[in-house]
């Protein structure tokens, strides 16, 4: 069983980084689990330099995907233990936590838009797709007032594309807010 876990990039001012962290240690005691960090900071700096510079959608896709890249050092850093994972196409220990450094020459030439419709949300998805895996948790750092993908994506708490990308394959998705983080990865809303 693999599970992919999606760490929004706005816990990384969260004071709740660490104990969240341990309670994906703990998940992935007897599971194979796969973190991918969102950009967070790393990414805000990316969306100021298009404005700033008027960069292009794909070139900003390519940063922001770097930026992805950026927190999740960091948090291979914080979790020395972890495995690293970098390819779709590579072999996964069959349980324990990898931590995802997104191939950006992988992800440019998969079939996904090149702008900020994508972002790791939906690149997280695409990554459970590829890897047959069994379930994907998203972590939020917001409210969540409804379990529909539509919804969701309408209110920005999801990507735009992400229900595109659900639909190609669909599987088990599930949001926990950052104030249930306290009660482990149990508290889930399950996605329809």
């Amino acid at each position: 069983m693999l599970t992919v876990i999606k760490l929004g990039g706005s816990l990384y001012h969260s004071r709740q980084l660490s104990d969240c962290l341990q309670n994906i240690l703990a998940f992935a005691e007897n599971q194979a689990v796969v973190l991918v960090a969102g950009g967070g900071p790393f990414a805000d700096l990316v969306r100021q330099a298009q404005q700033d510079h008027r960069v292009s959608d794909k070139t900003a896709h390519q940063m922001a995907i770097n930026a992805m890249r950026q927190f999740a050092l960091l948090l291979i850093d914080l979790l020395p233990d972890a495995h690293i994972f970098s390819r779709s196409d590579q072999l996964l220990p069959a349980n324990g936590l990898s931590i995802w450094l997104p191939d950006d020459s992988q992800l440019m030439a998969a079939d996904l838009p090149q702008n900020w419709q994508v972002t790791a949300d939906s690149l997280s998805l695409w990554l459970a797709q590829q890897l047959n895996a069994s379930q994907l948790i998203l972590i939020k750092s917001c409210a969540v007032s409804s379990a529909q993908i539509s919804d969701l994506s309408e209110h920005g708490i999801l990507d735009a594309h992400f229900a595109k990308q659900y639909q190609q394959q669909p599987l088990p998705c599930s949001i926990i807010p950052q104030v249930e983080i306290a009660d482990g990865l149990t508290s889930q809303i399950c996605l329809t």
